[in-house]
């Protein structure tokens, strides 16, 4: 066990020392100013070896089993024990004795051989433990008066006691240290007040947050960082839980350093003695800012959701209606074509019915694989240099139809001089005419559209201006997002599937350029500007969009299991003067090219049995099949479907359905080589 003691050698009480009361009140005197346990313990000793004429005294903890009764060194008169001194109380019984709280006297015989001639241990308990032994010894053999005896246990008794308080004392600021310390890591605001509702104390986050110190807020300070419009209910509640000592629960803002508010949930607990006895109250504020800026998000990804459910039900319902609407004259068409009776001109007309529609659903499904192909970010470029009158005279052919039928004024403003662009003249032309295509649509018959170019500093500026339904206010933006239709186009018959613009503001951007569009409102026109950045003219023999010419006849083998497919493409690469063979099969179309030897073969993929790339890397293996031109004619459009078609061994990929004179123009194209 650990001494803390007073050794004094041959030291005798003098004549007319003070009675046992008297060295009560000198004791009493001299401790109650000290705070410190060892200082205490270490006056004791010394008083009562002064007082007894002892040679030590001191207390002894931290017990040691089995350790033998021997003190060691013996100490030189009036020398004070070291602390750290190790104390064995002696054999098992005696150290049993100790811990039944009796106290043990030795005498003479039973520790010469320890140093001393007489020893009195008083034992030292806590909850019913040994937890200390406060011991007097005598170099001298000394005989015990009961009355020494009762004084040593009184005074140790009441010493004890006082240095466990002083523990007691130490151990609950230490606990406090540690409790607030661990309330100062706390993501929350945290603060104790006593039972009448006075708060003493609040965390570090709290003092952070608020920017203001303990005495600036004591006792009700702390309704100066609450929102106004809340105090009076937050002080409702907070007496409540005073008058009935109930917990409360609320949401109320609180301002910060910087004098701003934020949301807050509070809760305020009583803390309870073990007989219930409010001993006072602790209360939290938790920031509710991220979870109300999680929820803000959350409902507005709700509602996104729900409005893209909205729009999609709503393309679903128009994109099959859009796909309806061309297959009933089509379907008309094709009945009266059957008719023997019809005169060449309503053969004609239904012909050109038949034309338009078809190109009509080709339009919507190639916007639609051109949208997917832009927002995964797989549609390329293919850019060379492309004067501007070129572009825009392959637009309005495109559009040419559109505006015969509705008596449109097409007007043109271009520079005279040439405008050359680094560009995909397609795409280029594909975003004109869809801007003339959207132009022409909601400009009632007869009106007036027109196209304008300006060159400022190194950009090209378009205009298409109409005098046509104009746009709500407030449209301009959303009408460039995928599915945006007008609010009044439910009324009108030129309604589409909301696409067009959308791939055009793509194709612009991935020209470098921009798009906007301007109206006054409602029937005051709609003005599109695109800019596009210039290039500088090309190197001669470069660039252009070449038109095609009539070259020589070629002999052209088509393979495709759909037999009207295969049998109206024959007849129209007939008319144009070509040789032409048909085979409904992979193997058939193997044995019709050693055959034939074609020229040019256009090759449906999706064919069941062996499928089109199979045929074309079988032709591939003929010794006549190197400079044979492979063109695969497919539904399927994808990059990635290029990409295997280029691998089994294609020159050229069409998606159908393939407009005639494209597909005339390609095969003049291959026989001009």
């Amino acid at each position: 066990m650990t001494l803390l003691g007073t050794s004094i050698d041959g030291l005798h009480v003098p004549a007319g020392e003070p009675t046992r009361a008297s060295f009560m009140l000198r004791l009493s005197d001299t401790m109650r100013p000290m705070q410190d346990m060892t200082a205490l313990q270490s006056e004791l000793a010394r008083q009562v070896v002064d007082h007894l004429g002892a040679s030590r005294a001191g207390f002894a903890s931290d017990f040691v089993e089995g350790m033998p009764w021997v003190l060691g060194e013996q100490y030189p008169n009036a020398e004070a024990l070291t602390p750290g001194l190790r104390y064995a109380v002696g054999g098992d019984s005696v150290l049993q004795t100790l811990r039944s709280g009796r106290r043990t006297v030795r005498h003479e015989s039973q520790s010469q051989s320890q140093g001393f001639g007489a020893a009195l241990d008083i034992p030292l308990m806590r909850e019913g433990q040994l937890a200390a032994v406060f011991f007097v010894h005598f170099r001298l053999p000394h005989a015990f008066t009961t009355d020494e005896l009762a004084w040593v246990d009184d005074i140790a008794s009441r010493v004890w006691n006082t240095v466990e308080r002083m523990r007691l004392e130490t151990d609950l600021r230490h606990s406090e240290a540690c409790f607030s310390s661990m309330l100062d890591q706390l993501p929350t605001l945290a603060w104790m007040a006593s039972p009448d509702g006075e708060v003493f104390w609040y965390n570090r986050p709290w003092h952070e947050y608020t920017g203001m110190q303990t005495q600036d807020v004591r006792g009700r300070g702390w309704e100066s960082v609450q929102h106004p419009d809340h105090l009076q209910d937050v002080r409702a509640h907070w007496e409540t839980s005073l008058r009935t000592g109930e917990r409360f629960e609320m949401t109320a803002p609180l301002r910060d350093a910087e004098g701003q508010f934020k949301p807050f949930l509070t809760r305020v607990v009583p803390l309870k003695d073990d007989t219930g006895r409010i001993t006072g109250w602790f209360g939290t504020h938790t920031d509710l800012s991220a979870e109300r800026d999680l929820q803000a998000r959350l409902a507005a990804s709700v509602a996104a959701l729900r409005e893209a459910d909205r729009r999609k039900d709503e393309i679903l319902a128009t994109l099959s209606h859009e796909l309806r609407n061309p297959l009933a004259p089509i379907l008309t068409a094709s009945m009266l074509l059957g008719s023997a009776s019809l005169t060449p001109d309503k053969v004609a007309a239904a012909t050109q019915v038949i034309q338009r529609q078809v190109r009509h659903m080709a339009r919507l499904m190639d916007d639609l694989l051109q949208m997917a192909q832009l927002t995964q970010g797989r549609l390329a470029l293919q850019p060379v240099h492309t004067r501007l009158h070129d572009v825009v005279e392959a637009a309005i052919e495109t559009v040419r139809p559109l505006l015969d039928r509705k008596e449109h004024a097409l007007s043109l403003d271009l520079p005279a001089q040439d405008v050359w662009l680094l560009v995909d003249g397609l795409r280029v032309s594909q975003i004109l005419s869809n801007l003339l295509n959207n132009a022409a649509k909601y400009t009632a018959p007869q009106g007036a559209i027109c196209l304008r170019a300006r060159v400022e500093a190194s950009n090209l500026c378009l205009q298409i201006e109409d005098n046509g339904m104009g746009l709500p206010s407030g449209m301009g933006e959303d009408l460039f997002t995928m599915f945006a239709r007008r609010r009044d186009e439910s009324h009108h018959a030129e309604g589409g599937l909301g696409i067009g613009l959308a791939l055009t503001k793509g194709l612009v951007e991935l020209h470098q350029g921009r798009i906007e569009a301007i109206s006054a409102g409602t029937g005051q026109g709609t003005r599109m500007a695109v800019t596009l950045p210039l290039a500088p003219a090309p190197a001669i023999g470069q660039g252009g969009m070449p038109s095609p010419r009539a070259g020589n006849r070629l002999r052209v083998m088509v393979v495709d299991d759909n037999q009207d497919a295969a049998d109206t493409l024959l007849l129209l690469i007939e008319q144009d003067g070509h040789e032409v063979r048909v085979a409904h099969g992979g193997s058939q179309a193997l044995t019709l090219a050693s055959e034939f030897r074609p020229d040019v073969a256009l090759i449906d993929i999706g064919m069941p049995g062996m499928d089109g790339h199979a045929v074309a890397q079988a032709l591939r293996t003929r010794s006549w099949g190197t400079p044979l031109t492979l063109i695969a004619l497919t539904g399927w459009g994808q990059e990635e479907d290029r990409r295997k078609a280029a691998q089994a061994g294609f020159d050229q990929h069409l998606t159908k359905p393939v407009e005639g004179p494209r597909l005339l123009a390609l095969l003049s194209s291959i026989a001009e080589v």
